[in-house]
């Protein structure tokens, strides 16, 4: 979550929100056995918006980290070759954001090979690196598109995981 409390500095919003959704996270995995009916079940987090449950969060701020952040169904690495400055500068504590933002550059001629390519690339800019929480390879793709039949226009949005066998959506929603 200090990861999370950067981001929302970096977006000029209340950094004290990651505590906030951290405690919301972990009342949805604990396993308290029956739930009164008047105790309200917490809404389990699948698409950003579902942020907005959380006490704190509104419009503003989902609009604000809506372009960095997306929820996934596991706990996945970052791809260094495709998350833009403000994420690297969130993930990884040493890092600026122009420090990110020429590391963001210097990839455009030349993409990462792997991690190690990556943290030897910042060797300079940035002392502590979790490499576990990095990578180079996407398994999720967050796809966009719009149909159009006789004037009117349909724009969605999927959520599709890459499995070796096999490509599964998991979300498909109207924009």
């Amino acid at each position: 979550m200090q990861a999370f409390a950067r981001l929302l500095s970096l977006v000029r919003q209340d950094a004290s929100l990651a505590n906030v959704a951290s405690k919301h996270i972990a009342t949805l995995y604990q396993t308290t056995g029956e739930r009164p009916s008047a105790v309200p079940c917490p809404i389990s987090l699948v698409q950003i918006d579902d942020l907005l449950s959380v006490p704190g969060f509104t419009p503003k701020v989902i609009d604000a980290i809506r372009p960095y952040t997306l929820v996934l169904p596991t706990s996945t690495p970052t791809n260094v070759n495709t998350a833009p400055p403000e994420l690297l500068s969130a993930l990884i504590p040493d890092l600026s954001l122009p420090q990110a933002a020429a590391i963001t550059n210097s990839r455009r001629l030349s993409p990462f090979m792997n991690v190690a390519d990556f943290t030897e690339r910042l060797r300079s800019s940035a002392n502590t690196v979790d490499n576990s929480r990095l990578s180079v390879m996407t398994h999720y793709f967050l796809i966009r598109g719009v149909v159009g039949i006789r004037g009117a226009k349909l724009e969605i949005q999927a959520l599709v995981e890459r499995q070796p066998t096999a490509t599964r959506l998991l979300w498909i929603k109207t924009i």
